[in-house]
């Protein structure tokens, strides 16, 4: 598939309700307002093609770049490739899930959450604290640093109050995931959450609502559903 064939099917199934929730959740034009699951019909045709995906990206688009994140082999992309995806995704969607899962799954994921947590650029602390959630869902306990998260995650409660509203959103994410898939660091995040408790979001024109670090941590254990995933990407 070429570049203007896979942004043509991306129009062709763009819709204005989806653009409208895109824009509430905070994107920035251009976007056509595809539905992931619509996107996810798109890769299926294109395959995985690494190239392609890096052409997406560059359109600007932010569908296209949520396809691109999914496309991507995320293997080949450097330090460098990551942290330009995120300083330049233009929506919450790719800034907070897409690129911090490809960042996770490129085995770069550790080293770049530490620099980017304490980046001056909002965006990219956000980047951070949820691609820390994606690490510790896909790395074994014996391979993660746990005093250098236990310790990124006791500066959460002092952090929290004067961090922009989404930095605050993917700190809670990144405490409820320790908690969930890090066996050794959970009674040490519900900790951190009870400190930090209740974390309070603004979600914009939307009704979505955060919900607290601990609730998912005991929903998670109580379903069983704490077991390493094998990637992140969906």
């Amino acid at each position: 598939m070429t570049l203007e064939e896979a942004m043509a099917a991306l129009e062709a199934l763009g819709t204005e309700n989806t653009r409208r929730l895109w824009r509430n959740h905070g994107a920035v034009a251009p976007m056509f307002g595809v539905k992931v699951g619509d996107m996810k019909s798109v890769l299926k045709v294109a395959g995985k093609d690494h190239g392609l995906a890096l052409a997406l990206w560059e359109t600007g688009n932010v569908d296209a770049r949520y396809l691109a994140a999914l496309m991507c082999t995320p293997g080949r992309m450097t330090p460098p490739a990551l942290e330009g995806w995120a300083r330049t995704a233009n929506s919450p969607m790719n800034v907070e899930y897409s690129v911090p899962w490809v960042a996770a799954e490129s085995g770069h994921g550790w080293p770049l959450a530490k620099r980017w947590v304490d980046d001056s650029d909002a965006n990219l602390r956000a980047a951070g604290w949820a691609t820390l959630a994606s690490v510790v869902a896909l790395t074994p306990d014996d391979a993660l640093d746990a005093p250098a998260i236990a310790a990124l995650l006791d500066r959460v409660p002092s952090e929290l109050g004067a961090a922009p509203s989404r930095v605050r959103s993917m700190m809670a994410q990144a405490v409820a995931a320790v908690g969930i898939y890090v066996a050794g660091l959970r009674a040490h995040a519900l900790s951190v959450a009870a400190a930090m408790e209740p974390v309070v979001v603004d979600v914009g024109a939307t009704s979505c609502k955060v919900p607290q670090p601990s609730e998912v941590i005991a929903a998670a254990v109580a379903r069983g559903a704490t077991a390493k995933r094998k990637k992140v990407r969906c």
